[in-house]
């Protein structure tokens, strides 16, 4: 039986268990990102402090365009986070407003991620040529964040175009939050990375 037939009660019992089963099903795929991650990290550090005796800490510089793609990204957290908000108020418009900074945001985030990955790969062949190859970890850890990111466009382009065809509303708002929960995620774990990648070269 579909949610509009049934009665008033019954559909906000069902969407609540939607709510909840939809937040628990994305909190444990985080849980596994988080591993994912944290193995990443683990690896980069224990190459890293072996090759301290060849690299001094913070020697190796990230490129300058990587800024760029962290305000970003924290900037895309905090529109969608914001479009989520609206759209639980019913505020569609300015939803819709917020989302489409959003998609502008993620697809700057991506567009600086090229160049930057391009010149870390520059950087990790003259490390090559002096005999430490390290540095490709460093981009193997940004590529498999920005994988991720692409993987999130996906769902975003999709929300986006419901968005502005059928639409949402605030009874209808879980797959914008399920969104917005796994994007904040991405912004936490490239704060990490960017923070850890930038002090310790």
């Amino acid at each position: 039986m579909e949610l509009s037939a049934q009665h008033p009660t019954d559909v906000s019992t069902e969407l609540q268990k939607q709510n909840k089963t939809g937040r628990f099903g994305m909190w444990l795929f985080l849980a596994a990102l988080t591993m994912l991650f944290g193995a990443c990290v683990v690896g980069y550090l224990i190459i890293r402090f072996r090759l301290s005796n060849k690299i001094e800490l913070g020697e190796i510089q990230l490129p300058p365009v990587l800024w760029i793609s962290t305000i970003a990204i924290l900037l895309s957290s905090l529109t969608i986070e914001r479009a989520c908000g609206l759209l639980q108020r019913d505020r569609i418009q300015k939803f819709k407003q917020q989302l489409i900074w959003t998609d502008m945001l993620a697809g700057l985030f991506v567009l600086t991620q090229i160049p930057g990955m391009a010149l870390l790969l520059r950087k990790h062949q003259h490390l090559v040529d002096d005999g430490i190859a390290m540095y490709g970890m460093v981009f193997m850890v940004i590529l498999l964040h920005a994988i991720h990111v692409l993987g999130g466009l996906i769902p975003l382009g999709m929300i986006t175009k419901r968005a502005f065809t059928t639409g949402y509303t605030a009874q209808t708002f879980l797959p914008v939050r399920l969104l917005t929960m796994y994007w904040h995620f991405l912004g936490i774990i490239w704060i990490i990375l960017f923070t850890m990648l930038f002090a310790m070269g």
